[in-house]
């Protein structure tokens, strides 16, 4: 995409390409402060999840991972209606 953006214009590209990078670079530093910083004692008692947590978090999880590989699952459901809804805008 950046290739395609600086033929256009490279300035463009160039803004583009920091942002992702300073984004990530964001991204890291949050993570970095909220996973590996100092316990608070607001969240120090708080425990890890319990069986009925379990229970509803697992599945969606599954579900999330099956989708992300296998999107194909819903998208055959939705496309005849998406042909549809589009044929309408022509």
């Amino acid at each position: 995409m950046l290739v395609g953006l600086s033929q256009y214009n490279f300035m463009v590209a160039s803004i583009a390409g920091v942002s992702i990078i300073l984004g990530a670079v964001y991204m890291f530093w949050l993570y970095q402060r909220t996973m590996y910083g100092e316990v608070k004692t607001a969240t120090a008692s708080f425990a890890d999840l319990n069986k009925t947590e379990m229970i509803v978090a697992v599945p969606l999880a599954i579900i999330i991972i099956i989708m992300g590989v296998y999107p194909k699952l819903i998208l055959g459901i939705t496309q005849p209606v998406v042909d549809s809804i589009l044929k309408g805008f022509n």
